[in-house]
């Protein structure tokens, strides 16, 4: 399906570039984009979308001439509740809106978790429809999740652990070391003191060999930390 793109309104910042680009140009910049885009009509109907959107959306599923508002879903609440569609309220104000986190259920039942920006289309400074960039979040937000899990697990663990950069720089020491540091009396005299001298060597040999030592022991005060 061929749809005509709007092209780039002339501007001080962008007039020239404008001139530059040609309709192959701005083609393949909406083919490569990793966003995807969803160009629609003043109805909030889809008329073009990049492959990108294609494959958020399912590559089996034909969207073209569906609302898009319909398809996502994309109603926020604001601070009186009241409900809204943010592509409406774009159309009515000329501005860009941005929901910055939207969580939506694909009709396959696949769970994502978007941001999306909202750009007016216009035509002689009349709005004639939306150019919608979503962005899959749901990756990145489970990675971060992942991070934050090990964290706490790290934090709850009863056994010391510290954590060292690739340099030998102390990046982290949970509760259980700290614990382990007051019954040894070495709070006020820093968590160095809890590790071998040649504790450097040993992160190095770590690293080299991208492997665990065998069982290494450290007298700490009264006590022998293995």
């Amino acid at each position: 399906m061929t749809v005509p793109v709007t092209p780039i309104p002339d501007h001080p910042s962008n007039g020239s570039l404008a001139r530059l680009l040609t309709r192959e140009d701005i083609s393949l910049i909406l083919e490569t984009s990793i966003g995807a885009i969803f160009i629609t009509d003043q109805d909030g109907r889809i008329v073009f979308l990049n492959p990108a959107a294609q494959q958020l959306v399912g590559r089996t599923r034909d969207v073209f001439g569906r609302r898009f508002p319909d398809l996502i879903g994309c109603l926020t609440s604001g601070e009186s509740e009241a409900v809204s569609c943010p592509f409406t309220r774009m159309v009515n104000t000329g501005e860009p809106v941005v929901i910055p986190f939207h969580f939506w259920n694909r009709e396959d039942a696949t769970q994502f978790e978007l941001s999306l920006s909202f750009w007016p289309r216009t035509q002689q400074g009349v709005t004639v429809g939306g150019v919608v960039v979503v962005r899959d979040l749901t990756d990145s937000i489970e990675i971060q999740r992942d991070v934050q899990r090990a964290a706490r697990l790290a934090e709850d663990a009863p056994n010391p652990i510290v954590e060292f950069d690739a340099t030998g720089a102390m990046l982290y020491a949970n509760t259980g070391m700290l614990n382990v540091m007051g019954q040894c009396g070495l709070l006020e005299t820093g968590v160095e003191a809890m590790f071998p001298a040649n504790l450097s060597g040993m992160l190095h040999e770590c690293l080299a060999t991208d492997s665990a030592l065998s069982r290494v022991e450290h007298v700490v005060a009264d006590r022998v930390i293995a």
